[in-house]
C-alpha cells in the first residue's frame, strides 16, 4: 500500500476503535506498525535540553571547521554531554536538527536508515485550527519543544515532504503523539495545554537541566 492509502485507512479505523474503548496502547502499536515503512517513533517522552532552539543567535554555538568547510555547531553543556556519552550516544552537534536527532535516540528511537530525516510534528502551520484556537506551535523556535521527543519522528524523504502538503497525514501523526504520550501543544485533542504541551495526567522526563 502507498502512504496515502495507509493514512486514509487509519483516519477511519482509529476513531472507530476509540469509540469502542479499545486500548490506546494497542491502537498506537498497530498504527506504528502500519506506518513503519515511512515513519518511526521514539519510545519515551523526554525533553533533552530545555532552552535549546534552532536559531544560533539564541544559544551557545561555535564556529568550527569540520573537514574542508566552516560551519556552526551546537555546544552541549558538559553535564549533558557526559550523560549522553554514558548512554553511548554521541551528541549530534550539527546545526538545525543535531539536538533533535540526539533527543530521538536518547528516547530509545531506533537509528533510522540512511536517507531518513527527523521531523517536528508541530511546524507552525495552522492545519485544522479554528479562529479561536491557540497559536500553532513552531517547535524549532520554542525552548520547551525543539528537543521534546514526543513531537519528533523519523521519516523517509517521501513522508517528510508529505507532511508539508498533506494535512491529513499531519493530523494523524499528531493524534498518535497524543494517544502515545499525551502530547498536544496546540490543544487539538484535549483541554488547553500547559506550556510543556502535555495534557493533564501525562508527564515526561526532563534531561537537562534536571529538576
Amino acid at each position: 500500500m502507498e502512504l496515502r492509502q495507509v493514512v486514509q485507512a487509519l483516519h477511519v479505523s482509529i476513531p472507530e476503535r476509540l469509540k469502542h474503548n479499545e486500548s490506546k496502547e494497542t491502537i498506537v502499536a498497530e498504527a506504528e506498525h502500519d506506518l513503519s515503512c515511512w515513519i518511526a517513533w521514539p519510545k519515551r517522552a523526554l525533553l533533552l535540553w530545555e532552552g535549546c532552539v534552532r536559531e544560533r543567535e539564541n544559544l551557545r554555538v561555535e564556529w568550527t571547521k569540520p573537514g574542508t568547510g566552516k560551519a556552526w555547531k551546537y555546544v552541549y553543556p558538559p553535564e549533558l554531554d557526559s550523560l549522553l556519552r554514558r548512554e553511548e550516544i554521541n551528541p549530534d552537534v550539527r546545526m538545525r536538527n543535531g539536538p533533535t536527532q540526539t533527543a530521538f535516540l536518547l528516547a530509545r528511537g531506533e537509528r533510522p536508515p540512511a536517507g531518513w530525516e527527523h521531523h517536528h510534528l508541530y511546524d507552525g502551520c495552522n492545519y485544522w485550527h479554528t479562529k479561536d484556537a491557540v497559536q500553532p506551535l513552531h517547535a524549532v523556535n520554542h525552548p520547551l519543544h525543539f528537543t521534546q521527543s514526543a513531537g519528533i519522528v523519523a521519516t523517509t524523504r517521501e513522508a517528510h515532504l508529505s507532511c508539508r502538503t498533506d494535512p491529513y497525514l499531519v493530523l494523524l501523526l499528531r493524534l498518535i503523539a497524543f494517544l502515545k504520550f499525551g502530547y498536544d501543544p496546540d490543544g487539538m485533542f484535549s483541554t488547553p495545554p500547559k506550556d510543556d504541551g502535555f495534557a493533564d495526567g501525562y508527564s515526561f522526563d526532563k534531561v537537562y537541566p534536571q529538576g
